[in-house]
């Protein structure tokens, strides 16, 4: 398995409360190896590929930031 890219977009974090069976859940995945290292990780991961898909099937309209958003400036 090769290293991931580190991230290459600003983060923000945001709290989400989850149901036991749902901690279960994303345990299992972690134990998986394919979406995470911890439940954390992939629950964002599964968040952004909702996400994506989403967009995909034109539920979500995708925002295109632009260079002045990326520098942090108004």
């Amino acid at each position: 398995m090769t290293a991931r890219k580190p991230n290459s977009q600003k983060t923000k974090p945001v709290k989400i409360g989850a149901t036991p069976q749902v901690i279960e859940y994303l345990q299992q995945l972690v134990g998986r190896g394919l979406y995470g290292k911890t439940p954390t990780e992939v629950a964002s991961n599964l968040v952004s590929k909702a996400i994506e898909s989403l967009i995909e099937r034109g539920h979500l309209e995708a925002i295109h930031k632009s260079r002045k958003d990326d520098d942090g400036q108004s």
